[in-house]
């Protein structure tokens, strides 16, 4: 039970791991300005009475738009930097490993086509 909540993560694959989950919150952070940009054309309503309140603690004074771009990054990119994260813990290890024995299959190959036979 212990190793479900406390993963063990490989020293190597951390850099990439970080990686992958910074450009998931950036992908989606991304599609949340574009997304909040449209739901505010559609009804401003929707961000005056609930999301300018709660999140009054980003405004910095440049303009409703600006505002609306600001919530909907926060909004989406923490999300989008969650599932990153464990999509790439998930899949980095297993595409290394494929990676890995793909490159000794091909050293197998090369110094059997190479070596001489009597």
């Amino acid at each position: 039970m212990f190793k479900y909540l406390v993963p063990r993560i490989a020293l190597g694959d951390l850099p990439s791991i970080c990686g992958v989950a910074l450009i998931g919150a950036v992908i989606a952070g991304v599609y949340g300005v574009i997304h909040d940009q449209i739901t505010y054309a559609i009804s401003p309503e929707y961000f005056t009475h609930i999301k300018f309140k709660q999140f009054h603690f980003a405004d910095v004074g440049l303009g409703d738009r600006a505002f609306v771009a600001t919530i909907g990054f926060l909004a989406a990119s923490s999300v989008g930097l969650i599932i990153a994260w464990f999509l790439a813990r998930l899949l980095i290890p297993q595409c290394q490993l494929l990676g890995r024995s793909n490159r000794v299959d091909r050293r197998i190959g090369n110094y059997s086509a190479t070596s001489q036979r009597p």
